[in-house]
Order: C-alpha cells, then sequence, then structure tokens
C-alpha cells in the first residue's frame, strides 16, 4: 500500500488512517479524518494542533480475524 497525497484526495469522513505529519516529520498513527479535520482517536479525538500539517495519509487496515476451529 502506498502513501496518498492529500492535494489528490482524502479520506472518508470517519476512515481510521495513518498520516504523515510534516512538523513532526513522522507518522501518526489511530488518525480519524472527520468534517475536514484530522483527530487522534486515542487521545479523545482531540483535534490535531495544525491539521495542515498532514501532507499524506494510507488506510488504516485491520486484518480480518483468524479462523479458529
Amino acid at each position: 500500500m502506498e502513501w496518498i497525497n492529500v492535494k489528490d484526495r482524502l479520506p472518508e469522513n470517519g476512515q481510521l488512517v495513518w498520516c504523515y505529519y510534516l512538523p513532526n516529520k513522522q507518522v501518526e498513527e489511530d488518525i480519524v479524518y472527520k468534517n475536514g479535520k484530522w483527530y487522534d482517536d486515542i487521545h479523545d479525538n482531540s483535534y490535531l494542533v495544525n491539521s495542515k500539517g498532514v501532507t499524506h495519509w494510507m488506510p488504516k487496515l485491520i486484518p480480518e480475524p483468524p479462523q479458529c476451529t
């Protein structure tokens, strides 16, 4: 899976993603894109201070659970 530039496409509303946050030059996990803003899903949906710093994102895919017999 490849990173998606926010200039090309944004996630669906409410989608859980990974994002690249340029001010810190790091990958942020468990981020939710809602109503044009990026939120930290783990910390009470707190708004990321500088949403404009998000340059790329990719879906956070949760794998299917194993089949137990």
